[in-house]
């Protein structure tokens, strides 16, 4: 195999099926084969994936649901993989025309490479405020300023990388577990290179009780990599302007309860400081 496309799975036929007429759109699929790692699905995606099997040339599902989390659940495909490239992609996503051949090029010249990342086909107007649109104009970077990384759902790497890294950290359950991954790669020898010419649709959360969760969850597992990358360089967050954005809560909720807009970035940041506190208690490096 050229290339295995690997998509970490659970519950997801809401969207799944989006993704992998997608992928059926893509031109070169005869030596490139989809894995559909299980991580232990009680819904019917299992069934909806075995419905594209005579869609694609080389369609696998694999079950991982031996242990809970996206980063298992992308191990598991990329060891039963046989391509000598791993392209990871999300079931929520959708990859945009000619993403199979952007990343494929890119990955022949740069052995790590992240797509690019589109916003405005997926999400209403309102889910952008709260999130802003990263990764369209190149690779992300922490605050402060650290080592590149892009969204688990559009790296690119070799085989050989993937492996000599050890894959994701299974331990990374709660995000984060992308920069993690990228930071190794990195800290290995291996730059991450943006690839613009690969698009992914990206989409957004759209309840605000799963934004709250998605920012809390993001806001502690921020504070776990800082714990394991302070000692290499990763700065801390300024403690004034953390204590000033908690200030400012309260004051700014008058105006942001009118719009849709508004409460979504007012539960975005309140999830996000929450869960900043919750990992300093956890992780005992004080970062609010």
């Amino acid at each position: 195999m050229r290339a295995s496309i690997v998509i970490p799975t659970f519950n997801g036929s809401a969207h799944i099926g989006d993704q992998l007429d997608a992928l059926a759109r893509q031109s070169g699929l005869d030596d490139v084969e989809i894995v559909v790692s299980d991580n232990g699905s009680t819904d019917d995606t299992v069934d909806i994936v075995r419905s594209y099997e005579d869609r694609f040339p080389h369609l696998v599902v694999v079950d991982s649901a031996g242990d809970r989390g996206v980063s298992f659940a992308r191990n598991a495909g990329a060891a039963i993989a046989r391509g000598d490239e791993l392209l990871f992609i999300d079931d929520d996503d959708v990859v945009g025309d000619g993403w199979l051949d952007a990343m494929l090029a890119a990955l022949a010249e740069h052995p790590f490479v992240a797509a690019r990342l589109e916003h405005r086909l997926l999400n209403p107007d309102w889910t952008i405020g709260h999130r802003g649109e990263p990764q369209v104009d190149g690779l992300e970077r922490a605050v402060p300023p650290y080592l590149d990384f892009a969204f688990g759902g559009t790296l690119g790497v070799h085989r050989s990388i993937h492996e000599a890294v050890g894959g994701f950290a299974v331990e990374f359950r709660r995000g984060a577990d992308d920069c993690d991954y990228c930071y190794r790669i990195a800290l290995s020898g291996t730059a991450l290179t943006f690839a613009p010419d690969a698009i992914v649709h990206y989409r957004h959360r759209q309840r605000l009780p799963a934004l709250f969760a998605q920012a809390r969850t993001y806001g502690e597992s921020t504070v776990r990599l800082l714990s394991i990358y302070h000692g290499q360089g990763m700065g801390r967050p300024s403690v004034p302007k953390a204590i000033a954005s908690w200030v400012l809560m309260v004051p700014r909720l008058p105006f942001e309860l009118p719009t849709r807009a508004g409460r979504a970035r007012w539960v975005w940041r309140l999830g996000w400081r929450l869960g900043r506190l919750e990992g300093s208690a956890r992780w005992g490096i004080f970062s609010p």
